[in-house]
C-alpha cells in the first residue's frame, strides 16, 4: 500500500534537472550582403538565442537561404 501512495508523487515531481534546452529549426531567406549573416548572430545573440548549427544556400545574387539550429 505504501508504493501505491508515493507513485503519484513520483509521477508528479518536477524533475528540472531532466529539462533540455529547447531547439528549434529556422529557415529564412536574407540580403546577400556582406556581414549580412555575422549581423544576423549579433541579433539572435541579443535575444539569447545562439546558433547550434546553420547552411546557407545562394539563391540568385541576391539572397542566401538559411537552415538554422537554433537553441
Amino acid at each position: 500500500m505504501a508504493c501505491n501512495l508515493k507513485s503519484p508523487s513520483i509521477l508528479h515531481t518536477r524533475y528540472n534537472w531532466l529539462a533540455t534546452p529547447k531547439t528549434e529549426h529556422l529557415t529564412m531567406k536574407i540580403r546577400n550582403e556582406p556581414g549580412s549573416i555575422e549581423h544576423l548572430q549579433q541579433v539572435l545573440k541579443a535575444k539569447g538565442i545562439s546558433f547550434l548549427s546553420f547552411h546557407v544556400e545562394s539563391k540568385g545574387q541576391d539572397d542566401l537561404e538559411l537552415f538554422l539550429d537554433i537553441e
